[in-house]
């Protein structure tokens, strides 16, 4: 495990924690997306092709990729952990929004050692940084 970045680990765990934001958001954009591409018009001798124009719109739109990307990368190691992993995942980052539960309370709730939560949350961390491409 190459040592990441204090700037890249951060953002990573802000992707974390933000997970049910991030899908919002992407459902809000789509929408959005969607919505203006239906009402709006062709340019001069453009074909006018409202399916085609969606399509293009929603490829097209990099904060959308990016947000898609990152809820992926996240959803794709999330499924993969053991129930006591996704268990500490969900404690830390999205049962307690805003406020982050102590190591210690952590590791009493799952019966294991401080070190040892510690350690899952920094191999998570960087295998959802790894997928998004951070040092």
């Amino acid at each position: 495990m190459n040592r990441l970045s204090q700037k890249a680990f951060t953002e990573t765990e802000g992707d974390i924690a933000g997970f049910y934001s991030t899908l919002q958001e992407i459902v809000r954009i789509r929408g959005q997306l969607l919505h203006e591409s239906a009402a709006g018009g062709s340019a001069p001798g453009e074909k006018k092709d409202p399916t085609a124009n969606r399509a293009i719109a929603l490829v097209d739109n990099g904060r959308l990729n990016h947000l898609k990307r990152v809820a992926k990368a996240v959803s794709e190691v999330y499924d993969k952990l053991p129930e006591k992993r996704k268990q500490l995942v969900r404690y830390y980052y999205w049962d307690f929004p805003g406020q982050k539960p102590n190591w210690n309370d952590l590791a009493a709730v799952l019966n294991e050692k401080r070190n040892q939560v510690v350690k899952w949350r920094n191999e998570m961390v960087y295998e959802v940084a790894g997928r998004l491409g951070r040092s």
